[in-house]
Parts: C-alpha cells; structure tokens; sequence
C-alpha cells in the first residue's frame, strides 16, 4: 500500500469527510461514489476492504454526535432537518421560465415552509419535487439541461437591482468572469481530456466533480455552488497549460 492509503490519511479522510456531510449535507451524495473510487484504484481488494472499513466507520463516528443531538431534540436522527429547499426550487413549473416569476415562486415555497416544524420541511420538500419530476419526466429533463447550463455557465445571472447594488454593469461583470471563469473551465476541460491517459491518478477528483454536479442536475443550480469544484478545475487548467508548454517547447 502506498502512503495516501495508511492509517493516518484513512482516519484524517474520514474526519474531513464527516465534517463536509455536517457543514453541507449534500456531500453525503459523494460519499459512496468516493469508496467505489477507492475500490477502482486499491488492486488488493482484501487492503481495500480494511482502508474504506476504516474511512466509513471514522465517518459515522464524526457524524453521530450531531445526529444524536438531532434525534434528542427533535426525535429523528437525520444529518439535517428542514432545509433541503433547493430539491423544490429546482422542480416546479415555474423552473427555467421567466426568471422573475421563478425567483418569485421560490419566495413563496419559502413562506410555506417557514410555517412548518422542521421535522416536516424534508419530507414536503421531497415529496413536491418527487411529484413533479415523475408528473412531467419531460420537462424534469430539459430542466436538466438548463441546470447544468446555469452550473456551468461562465458567467453569472445578473439583474438590474444587483447592477445598481454593485455598481458594476452587466456588460462588464459578463467581460470579467469570461476572462476569468470562461479561461479556467475551458483550459480545465483540455486539462480533463489530457489526464484521461492516466485516469486513476484522477479519479476521485473526477468523481468529486460528476457528483455534485449531478447533484444539481437534481436539485436549483447556482455559479456559486460550484465552487468547492472550482480548485479541482483549476487542477486540470493547470494540467493543460504545462502540457500546451511542453508541446511548444518540443515544436521550438
């Protein structure tokens, strides 16, 4: 076994991991994508049942505590209760229409689930977004394809009001995060395509990126969601350059 697959790493990776699932709970979603990762790259199948072993049981060592407080307080034993609003926000007829009359409907999902205990705002939220998905599989996947648009897009929805609020204009804030952004992911999708050659090298940050955002296939999509991904991007944005690097310095 090499050294990232020791003892120490494999406590430290489930400790980080049981803190991200209590900070955001959407993590939790990776998480088993992330052990069938470990099981692609750890050949020695008996190691590999001892390290993930070790990961898991860390994990729900960290978790437990909260969801032990949960079950206390509110009599249910769930990373987090309530919330979850975005699964609805994502799933409604209003979706990917008039962004006015979307953005006004998710105030008024808002109002009814501040009316709500918490115990019973996920189960509302689920059971509205699971309705409308299987009602209009249709439409639930085109919505998928605006989603990951808005995900991915290289710049973010501007409006009048956040024009005035920044004082920037949206012709410039477009011309900033092309530069910027629309640089990255581009220069990250060569990078992607270049590391392919050695995909297990890679593979935990590949599945890093395709489950949350797949996530948000699923759920409302927003540019600022997709920045815990972005580090990883730049990961492979930088893979590119040295590769177009190495390619000139051959051709000089």
């Amino acid at each position: 076994a090499s050294d990232w697959t020791g003892v120490s790493t494999g406590i430290i990776t489930g400790i980080l991991l049981g803190i991200g699932v209590l900070c955001r709970s959407l993590l939790i979603v990776s998480v088993p994508f992330f052990i069938i990762g470990l099981f692609l790259i750890i050949k020695r199948r008996l190691y590999f049942l001892k390290y993930a072993s070790l990961i898991i049981i860390v994990f729900f060592l960290t978790i437990t505590p909260w969801v032990y407080r949960n079950h206390l307080l509110f009599g249910k034993a769930a990373v987090r209760l309530g919330g979850f609003e975005n699964l609805w926000f994502g799933n409604n007829p209003y979706f990917g229409g008039d962004f006015d009359r979307e953005c006004a409907y998710m105030e008024e999902i808002k109002k009814i689930l501040n009316e709500l205990p918490p115990t019973e705002r996920t189960n509302m939220v689920i059971g509205e977004a699971v309705k409308y998905m299987k009602d209009n599989p249709g439409r639930f996947l085109r919505n998928t394809g605006i989603k990951f648009i808005r995900f991915w897009r290289f710049y973010p929805r501007t409006t009048p009001l956040l024009n005035k609020l920044t004082g920037v204009s949206e012709m410039k804030t477009k011309f900033i995060s092309i530069l910027s952004e629309g640089t990255i992911i581009s220069l990250g999708i060569v990078g992607f395509i270049v590391s392919l050659r050695d995909w297990r090298k890679y593979l935990l940050i590949y599945i890093w990126i395709v489950s949350q955002t797949c996530v948000f296939l699923i759920a409302y999509p927003l540019i600022r969601y997709r920045l815990p991904l972005m580090p990883f991007v730049i990961v492979f944005a930088g893979l590119a350059v040295v590769k177009i690097t190495q390619r000139r310095n051959i051709n000089v």
